[in-house]
C-alpha cells in the first residue's frame, strides 16, 4: 500500500492507505493457518477478560496518526469472532471498538481518519465513517467482483536437450496443486501488487516419483487494479510464500516471506524495478520468521518476525531497523511477544503488535520500544453477522487480505485471486 511519509504530494483518500502496505493483511499464511476456525467452538474466556486478551494475538495495527491507532486480532486458544481495538493517546490506553461474534478478521485498513473498513475471511464487510466509534456490517455477495482469477492449469516444463541421460525430450507437466493470494498493496493509485504461494508436483530424480515444491507468487497491476499481470519469477528464489509488502516509491519495494506454521526460516525479498524482478534481502539470523516490513522512507526501514516453541506456544521475538536503505541492520528491541506487524506513521512514532494482545510503541524512531499501557476490551459495538451464503457449486473464496484504496473502495485477495471491492 502507500508509505505515509508521501502522503501530503498523494491523494487524500491514498493519504492514510499508504503506510498499511507493512501490515494492512492478514495473510492466510499468517492468519487462517495460525487462528482457530471460526467452528472452533464457544468462548473459552469471557469477552473483554484480561485472560481473553493474554491469548488473542494482534495480527495487524493501523496507524491513523501518532496519536490514533487501531489493531485487530483473534483468541488463538478457541472462540468464534474477532477483536478491533482502538487507541487515541499514542498507545497508552486500548478500548474494544468493536466485536465480531461468528467471523474472523483478516484485515482491515483505513483511508482517512474517520473511513476505515475490515473485511473477514468469509467476505463480511465492517465499515466505519467516524473513526471507530461506530460500525456496519454487510455479507452482500455482490461486494466484490474478480479481476484476476488464479490459474491452476498445469504448465509444461522444458527438458533438455536428448543426451545419454536424457533420451526422452519431451516436456513433462508441472501440476499446481494449490494457488493462495497472501498480500496486497497499492503505493500509487494506479500502481499495485498482489502476493501470495504456489503448491506444485512435479517429476522426482527418481522415475515415477514426484516432489511437491512451493513457488512464490507475484501479480501486478499499473492501472489501478483493472488488470493484473503474473511476474515470471527467478526458479532460485527461496521456496516460500510471499505476503505482507511495503513500497517507498512505484519501483522499490519489500516483501516477507515464509510461514511460521510450515518451520520456515523465512526470508525478505526486495525490488528495485517495480516488482519486475526480486532478490534476497541481507538481513541477521534474528531466529524467527519474517511477519512484516516496513520502510517509512528509501533508507528507514524495520522488520518484525514470529516465533514458536515445540508445543506451538508463540515465543520471543526482535525488531529490526535498518537506516541504509536494508544494507545493513541493527536489532533494536528484544520483545516476549512473537511479533506480527510493524508500521510507522512518520519517521518517529511507530507501532508493532502481536501474542499476548501485544502492542510495543516508540516515539524516537524505532532507537526504543515500550509496551503499550492498559487495555480495556469490555465495551464496543457487536456485532455477530454471518458469512455470506454461496449458491451451490458457486466458487466460494477464502478471504486472506485487504486494502482500502478510498472510502468504500478497496481490493482483496483470496485463494481463487484478485477481487474488487466497491461499497453500495
Amino acid at each position: 500500500m502507500l508509505n505515509r511519509s508521501n502522503a501530503l504530494i498523494l491523494s487524500i483518500a491514498l493519504g492514510l492507505a499508504a503506510v498499511t502496505a507493512a501490515c494492512q493483511s492478514e495473510p492466510a499464511n499468517q492468519s487462517n493457518s495460525n487462528k482457530p476456525s471460526g467452528a472452533a467452538g464457544a468462548r473459552t474466556h469471557p469477552a473483554g477478560s484480561p485472560e481473553e486478551r493474554e491469548s488473542t494475538t494482534l495480527y495487524s495495527v493501523e496507524m491513523v496518526d501518532s496519536s490514533t491507532a487501531f489493531a485487530y486480532g483473534t483468541n488463538d486458544v478457541g472462540f468464534t469472532g474477532s477483536v478491533i481495538v482502538r487507541t487515541k493517546d499514542g498507545g497508552a490506553t486500548w478500548k474494544c471498538v468493536l466485536r465480531t461474534e461468528q467471523t474472523e478478521l483478516v484485515g482491515l485498513d483505513f483511508v482517512d481518519p474517520l473511513n476505515g473498513a475490515a473485511i473477514s475471511d468469509g467476505g463480511v464487510v465492517y465499515t466505519t465513517a467516524d473513526g471507530g466509534d461506530t460500525w456496519t456490517a454487510s455479507n452482500d455477495l455482490d461486494l466484490f467482483a474478480t479481476k484476476y482469477a488464479i490459474d491452476t492449469r498445469s504448465a509444461p516444463v522444458v527438458r533438455p536437450a536428448a543426451g545419454p541421460s536424457n533420451r526422452n525430450t519431451a516436456a513433462k507437466v508441472v501440476e499446481t496443486d494449490y494457488v493462495e493470494m497472501l498480500g496486497i498493496s497499492f503505493r500509487t493509485p494506479n500502481d499495485g501488487w498482489a502476493f501470495g504461494t504456489r503448491e506444485e508436483s512435479g517429476p522426482g530424480a527418481k522415475p515415477g516419483s514426484s516432489v511437491t515444491r512451493t513457488r512464490p507468487v507475484v501479480v501486478r497491476t499499473v492501472d489501478g487494479g483493472e488488470t493484473w499481470t503474473p511476474v515470471t519469477l527467478a526458479p532460485d528464489l527461496p521456496a516460500y510464500g510471499l505476503s505482507r509488502s511495503s513500497f517507498t516509491d512505484s519501483s522499490n519495494g519489500w516483501v516477507v516471506a515464509g510461514s511460521i506454521d510450515e518451520d520456515d526460516t523465512g526470508a525478505v525479498l526486495r525490488t528495485a524495478d517495480g516488482g519486475l524482478t526480486w532478490k534476497v534481502a541481507p538481513i541477521p539470523d534474528a531466529k524467527q520468521v519474517p511477519q512484516s516490513v516496513f520502510f517509512i522512507d528509501a533508507n528507514n526501514g524495520w522488520i518484525v518476525g514470529a516465533t514458536e516453541d515445540e508445543t506451538g506456544e508463540p515465543g520471543p521475538s526482535q525488531i529490526l531497523a535498518t537506516k541504509d536503505g536494508g544494507a545493513t541492520w541493527e536489532v533494536k528491541a528484544k520483545v516476549a511477544s512473537s511479533l506480527r506487524c510493524v508500521q510507522f506513521v512518520d519517521a518517529q512514532n511507530g507501532m508493532a503488535s502481536g501474542s499476548g494482545g501485544k502492542v510495543y510503541r516508540t516515539t524516537d524512531g524505532g532507537a526504543t520500544w515500550s509496551d503499550a499501557g492498559t487495555h480495556d476490551w469490555t465495551g464496543g459495538t457487536v456485532l455477530d453477522t454471518t458469512d455470506p451464503l454461496y449458491k451451490a457449486g458457486q466458487p466460494q473464496p477464502a478471504f486472506t487480505s485487504f486494502v482500502l484504496v478510498a472510502p468504500g473502495r478497496g481490493f482483496a485477495t483470496s485463494d481463487l485471486g484478485v477481487h474488487a471491492y466497491k461499497a453500495k
